[in-house]
């Protein structure tokens, strides 16, 4: 049950942070009135910013995902004993809103800050940059929500080992049902 219960509690602390990234994809053909970029199309070294990728509406709903999720963990936590078990985080300290807000932003801040290293490299927008396609949202969420909530050195370790190959599987699983162009 060690290694399980470690992974459950790992997914579980990461849920906010990984549908807040996600849901910018989701919604990237609904609010187009949203669809503007945070850089503003601005030019850094004659170089996008962060690019048209990112865009107000995908902050906007990647961090609103992240509060529901957040919200919800909250909620599931104080009703089900099987939640308290595999929750890291105690929402009878911490709110859950306030966790999937910190973790919601943190990715989608980490996500933009990657994609300001690549338009630096000169790596094109949805082009793989291993391994930081598969730590920049968690390493951002993580960033945000440590200086307020005790994590176990454990879980945050743990993640940079096992976040990749959760995003490896999703991918694939994506890619065999034609969702996503490439595995990694």
């Amino acid at each position: 049950m060690g290694v399980l219960l470690f992974l459950l509690q790992l997914l579980w602390l990461c849920l906010p942070g990984a549908l807040a990234n996600m849901a910018p994809v989701l919604l990237k053909n609904h609010f187009s009135v949203l669809a503007v970029p945070i850089d503003l199309g601005k030019k850094w070294r004659g170089k996008p910013i962060f690019g048209s990728h990112k865009t107000f509406r995908g902050f906007l709903f990647g961090t609103l995902a992240g509060v529901i999720i957040g919200t919800l963990q909250g909620v599931l936590y104080h009703n089900f004993e099987v939640f308290r078990t595999i929750s890291v985080v105690d929402f009878d300290v911490f709110p859950g809103w306030l966790l999937g807000l910190l973790m919601g932003f943190g990715a989608l801040f980490g996500d933009a800050v990657k994609s300001l290293i690549k338009r630096r490299l000169s790596v094109a927008p949805g082009k793989p940059f291993f391994p930081w396609d598969q730590l920049d949202a968690y390493f951002g969420a993580i960033l945000f929500v440590l200086p307020f909530v005790p994590l176990p050195l454990d879980i945050v370790i743990g993640g940079v080992i096992f976040v990749p190959c959760f995003h490896i599987i999703s991918n694939t699983v994506g890619y065999l049902l034609g969702l996503k162009k490439s595995i990694i």
